[in-house]
C-alpha cells in the first residue's frame, strides 16, 4: 500500500498533536461563564491548530470562527456536539505564549 507525502504529513501531525499535553501551563476553572481559562507554553498559531485537532479529535465540530485585533491575534469560536454548545477564544500573549478561555452555553 502506497500512501501520499500529504497523508503521511497529516497522519505524522496528528500522532505529534495527540502525544503532547493539552493544558502546557496554568489553568483556572470558574462557576460561571468561562468556565476554564489559562495559558499554552506555544504559539499562537500553533496553539490554534492544537486546539482545533483536540476538539474534533473529541468530536467537536466548528460551527462560527473569527479573528479580530491587533493582527488578527485574536480568535473567538463556537463548536457544537450532541447539541451541546462550546464557545473558545483563544489570544496571543507573546511570541511563544497564548490565553484560552472556554465555556459551554444554551441558547435562549
Amino acid at each position: 500500500m502506497k500512501i501520499s507525502k500529504a497523508c503521511f504529513i497529516n497522519l505524522l501531525l496528528a500522532f505529534l498533536l495527540s502525544c503532547l499535553p493539552l493544558f502546557a501551563e496554568k489553568t483556572q476553572q470558574q462557576e460561571e461563564g468561562w468556565t476554564t481559562s489559562g495559558e499554552l507554553a506555544y504559539s499562537y498559531s500553533y496553539a490554534k491548530t492544537y486546539l482545533g485537532h483536540k476538539l474534533r479529535l473529541k468530536g467537536w465540530v466548528c460551527k462560527l470562527s473569527f479573528t479580530c485585533g491587533p493582527r488578527h491575534s485574536i480568535e473567538h469560536s463556537v463548536w457544537e456536539k450532541d447539541g451541546k454548545k462550546l464557545q473558545v477564544m483563544i489570544w496571543r500573549i507573546d511570541a511563544n505564549r497564548t490565553g484560552y478561555s472556554w465555556g459551554e452555553f444554551t441558547d435562549k
